[in-house]
């Protein structure tokens, strides 16, 4: 029996070579076979792939053109929005502008009292359209005078002779505010440097 055991030994190892080369003769046919295949491409099927690349390429382009559209609509409402918030403050201003011309047209002692009402009233309408511009996002950039210059926040506009030591090559003066918009600056501000 020990001869026969080990005669048969070497037939099981041999048979293990025999399934591994078969099993790979057979991976190396279906790779060979898929080569094939792919290397007999016919016109039907290159049809229908260019076919899909050009709907594909063409949905794309309409998703593109839509979504550019979407955009423009949603800058366009944001804008009317924002305008039509304001149009108050505008109504405001041109009824002021209206009693100007009536004080122009009354006697000395009626200007003076009409002149203050004025002026009571342009602050209100500051005031009103500095909380709509605040609900808006939009705050007032701090600048004083003496402040160390900021290219970022700040813009010259020319130089100012000053007196005072403590000014020179500094903000003399603002010319016109500067705002954030979130935070984010949307106008510097416009000042004279001290010389």
């Amino acid at each position: 029996m020990d001869i026969l055991n080990k005669k048969d030994e070497p037939k099981s190892e041999e048979l293990k070579v025999q399934k591994e080369e078969k099993e790979i003769l057979e991976k190396d046919s279906t790779t060979s076979c898929i080569n094939k295949k792919t290397d007999l491409v016919d016109d039907e099927s290159i049809n229908f792939w260019k076919e899909r690349y050009l709907r594909l390429y063409a949905e794309q382009e309409n998703n593109r053109k839509r979504m550019e559209k979407d955009r423009l609509m949603y800058i366009h409402r944001a804008n009317k929005d924002a305008i039509l918030s304001l149009l108050p403050t505008l109504d405001d201003l041109n009824r002021a502008l209206e009693g100007l011309n009536n004080v122009s047209l009354e006697s000395e002692s009626k200007k003076e009292e009409n002149y203050f009402k004025i002026e009571e009233g342009l602050k209100i309408i500051t005031k009103n359209l500095s909380r709509e511009l605040t609900q808006k996002g939009i705050e007032e950039m701090k600048v004083s005078i003496g402040d160390i210059l900021d290219p970022n926040n700040h813009m010259v506009l020319s130089n100012k002779i000053v007196d005072k030591e403590n000014l020179k090559n500094r903000i003399a003066e603002v010319v016109s505010k500067g705002y954030l918009l979130n935070g984010k600056v949307i106008r510097t501000a416009q000042v004279l440097i001290g010389k």
